[in-house]
This record gives structure tokens, C-alpha cells and sequence, in this order.
């Protein structure tokens, strides 16, 4: 049971759930980001969107293949919709998962011309033995590029053939959105990248309403330079 299944009192604290009923939830499949930046299709369905009941109306509504998410069609119940990931339902409604300010996932509409942008920040990148620069993504998802243009940290926007459509620099200036710490889903200015000592992490310094604080830089995604590219709550 529990290879399919999670307690819910073992749920991460960012899944927006009810804790005091039913014991089992439905556990995602092993994806690409970290289980508390993430929640299977059945609870968006479920819990979030309110569209089913049960598991087996959820497994009705994707069966077809026309949920969408990040373009894709999906039609497993357990597949994980990770942060900043776009679902489009078969109504064409679509939504963005992202962070409420007390720390819960929750679930965003977007406009349908929304939907094609696509947040993917750089985590780490490789240099392959033809020079083909591999860049590996938040999300697991991984590209080749030709050109060393793209540093880590920085946020890509690709089409549907993964072809860079937009490249926000992670740089002073650079809007960014927070996924943790006390300025959870709060958007704030960077200012300055603080150089890493040893195995101590990367901190970075953030400016909100003219005031400055110090956070670490993987809460953080360029979302923008002047005003975020994509809606927010």
C-alpha cells in the first residue's frame, strides 16, 4: 500500500489537504521535483480544483488524453504536477500551480495565451565532449544547447520544441518569486548574490517595499525583469 499510497499525516506541509479524514492519499509517481513542490493530478482534481470525487472519476476525466500539462498530454492519476507546471483541462481552462503566502500549494487560472509559458530554471549545466552544453532543469527536464549563454539561475521560457523563447538573466535587477523561507510566494528585487563559502549555500539579498533581507538562492525563480512575465494570485 504504501508504494502507491502516502498517510496523510506524512504529507508534506504545503499540500493543501485535510489531515483528519481518510488515512491513505494517492502518492505521486518519482518526478523531477521534490514532493513538497508538487501534488499528483488526483488531489489538483480532488482537492484543489473540485472537479471529482472519488479516484475513479478523476481517472474518467484523463483517460481521453485531452488534460494538458506543460503540453503534454497526461492520463495517469498519480503523475505529478510540479511548481510553476500549467494544466489545461478539456474544457480549455487552464491553471499554474504555485505557492500560496502561507506555504500551501494552490492552484492559479491563467489566460489560454498564458499557457505556453512555461517557467524552467536553470539548476546545473554540463559541458559534453562535442562542447554541447547540456542544461539541466528545476523540474528534471533537461535540453542541449549549442551556445554558452545561459548561466545557473537563470530562467529559460521554451516552445513546444524546446527552442529558447525568452532568457531571464538571474542578475541584479532580475524580479523574482520566493518559494520559501518567511517571503513565501512574495516577489522581490534582486540585489545582490552573495558568494558561497565552503558547502555553505548560496545566499542571495532581496529587496521587498524597500526593505532588504538575505534568503537562500534556491527559493528563488526570475520570473521577470521590471514586471513578472507570467499572472500571479
Amino acid at each position: 500500500m504504501s508504494k502507491r499510497s502516502l498517510k496523510r499525516i506524512a504529507a508534506p506541509r504545503s499540500w493543501p489537504i485535510k489531515r483528519k479524514v481518510n488515512k491513505w492519499l494517492t502518492r505521486p509517481l518519482p518526478g523531477g521535483q521534490k514532493l513538497e513542490y508538487g501534488l499528483p493530478l488526483n488531489i489538483i482534481f480532488k482537492d484543489l480544483l473540485k472537479l471529482t470525487k472519488t479516484t475513479r472519476e478523476t481517472k474518467q476525466i484523463i483517460r481521453d488524453g485531452k488534460v494538458l500539462v506543460n503540453k503534454v498530454p497526461r492520463k495517469d492519476y498519480k503523475f505529478q504536477i510540479g511548481l510553476f507546471d500549467v494544466i489545461e483541462l478539456p474544457n480549455k481552462e487552464a491553471f499554474r500551480l504555485l505557492f500560496s503566502k502561507k506555504g500551501k500549494l494552490i492552484i492559479h487560472q491563467i489566460k489560454k495565451e498564458e499557457s505556453s509559458l512555461i517557467i524552467y530554471k536553470i539548476i546545473n549545466k554540463t559541458i559534453l565532449k562535442n562542447k554541447i552544453i547540456q542544461l539541466n532543469f528545476h523540474n528534471g527536464k533537461n535540453i542541449l544547447v549549442e551556445k554558452d549563454n545561459y548561466k545557473v539561475g537563470d530562467t529559460l521560457i521554451l516552445d513546444e520544441k524546446n527552442n529558447v523563447k525568452q532568457h531571464l538573466k538571474f542578475e541584479k535587477g532580475a524580479l523574482l518569486y520566493l518559494i520559501g523561507g518567511k517571503h513565501i510566494a512574495e516577489t522581490g528585487i534582486l540585489e545582490t548574490v552573495h558568494k558561497s563559502e565552503g558547502s555553505q549555500p548560496n545566499k542571495i539579498e532581496v529587496k521587498i517595499d524597500n526593505n532588504n533581507f538575505t534568503t537562500l538562492k534556491e527559493y528563488s525563480f526570475a520570473i521577470g525583469k521590471e514586471k513578472a512575465i507570467i499572472s500571479l494570485p
